[in-house]
């Protein structure tokens, strides 16, 4: 069972206050966000960087990809991806990243779905 989707997120903002505004817009587009992360990027003051997950309950791998698919497209549509690679009999990973989304107020985002655990576990 595909559970959850993981996300990795960085966006324009110098303040908290910013970043939450940006992440109530995305969850308008991805749906409900479980925070677990929020926090000035190091590297770069101007951006804050956000973990987080958001619900994904779909057995069957295919449709998890292509829900997840659909999903990532209307954050951007230059998206790099990253299988559906298979591990071991039943499991499957489906990863990807986009350098350029359309949202205003996101500079880079990567997501990550599996059957067997979470990235952030």
């Amino acid at each position: 069972m595909f559970e959850s989707v993981d996300w990795r997120i960085f966006i324009n903002a110098l303040s908290k206050e910013m970043a939450q505004k940006v992440i109530n817009r995305l969850s308008e587009v991805i749906g409900e966000i479980e925070i677990l992360k929020l926090e000035q990027y190091w590297k770069d003051k101007s951006q804050y960087e956000l973990e987080c997950k958001t619900k994904l309950i779909i057995q069957e791998p295919e449709k998890a990809v292509f829900y997840v698919l659909q999903l990532v497209s209307q954050l951007g549509g230059e998206i790099n991806v990253i299988g559906p690679n298979p591990h071991g009999s039943n499991n499957v990973v489906f990863e990807g990243v986009c350098s350029s989304p359309t949202l205003v107020g996101l500079s880079w985002f990567y997501f990550y779905i599996d059957n067997y655990g979470s990235l952030f576990d």
